[in-house]
């Protein structure tokens, strides 16, 4: 399981924590994969996602300073008008 970063629930409003222990005592906590926005990058939880083995897709690549922050932090990118 990726298990949320104590500081990073410290970010997070009481009705969003409430919402996150329920998902992770439900099992939703062993996700296949994550996908989290560019603009987030670099993040905590998908460096513990890949150093878990789980793979990290991002979204959505506009241009080249993204395109250059997505392969460095992602495994897949998503790109929209933008040739890579």
């Amino acid at each position: 399981q990726i298990a949320p970063d104590p500081a990073e629930l410290k970010s997070l409003d009481d009705a969003k924590r409430k919402m996150l222990a329920a998902a992770l005592e439900a099992g939703y906590g062993d996700p296949d994969f994550i996908a989290y926005d560019v603009k987030l990058l670099p993040a905590p939880l998908t460096a513990r996602a890949r150093a878990a083995g789980k793979p990290v897709l991002t979204w959505t690549v506009r241009s080249q300073e993204q395109r250059v922050r997505a392969a460095a932090h992602a495994d897949n990118i998503i790109f929209e008008g933008f040739r890579a």
